[in-house]
């Protein structure tokens, strides 16, 4: 059975809110989604809870084309700093744009184990998410910055 995805619809509840604590809440589990859909096991499923819309499929294909080369990645996440989160409201949507600053390394590895292309170091990265009907919000955007 398919699950149908999320959309993006005006919350039952009047509060499209977002908090700062929430943001980062949610930006790590997308780095813990990206970290599992990468790796060697290829679990494709926390991404569903925490991704939607096109970077959904995006990822989803990326996690597809490693598991069919038989390469992955390693990621740690070092650190995360949170720099804004705003909330807008349009025809009904709720949409959050969130500004962090990640501390990560990621490693490539190959189908023999050779490790291929790596790197270390911060980066700027703005996301937008979508507040979904089931209440959720979801990241539908991540562009380096």
């Amino acid at each position: 059975t398919s699950v149908a995805p999320a959309r993006p619809v005006a919350p039952a509840a009047p509060s499209g809110s977002l908090t700062l604590a929430q943001a980062e809440q949610l930006v790590k589990r997308w780095q813990r989604a990206k970290a599992a859909a990468l790796s060697s096991q290829y679990d494709t499923g926390p991404m569903q809870k925490v991704l939607s819309g096109q970077m959904l499929a995006v990822w989803r294909d990326k996690a597809l084309k490693s598991s069919v080369e038989g390469c992955y990645w390693q990621y740690n996440l070092k650190s995360l700093r949170m720099r804004a989160v705003r909330v807008d409201e349009y025809s009904g949507v709720f949409t959050a744009t969130i500004d962090a600053v990640l501390d990560e390394t990621g490693r490539f590895i190959f189908r023999d184990g050779r490790k291929g292309t790596s790197y270390s170091g911060p980066y700027e990265v703005r996301y937008t998410a979508q507040l979904m009907e089931d209440g959720q919000w979801r990241l539908v955007r991540g562009d380096i910055v």
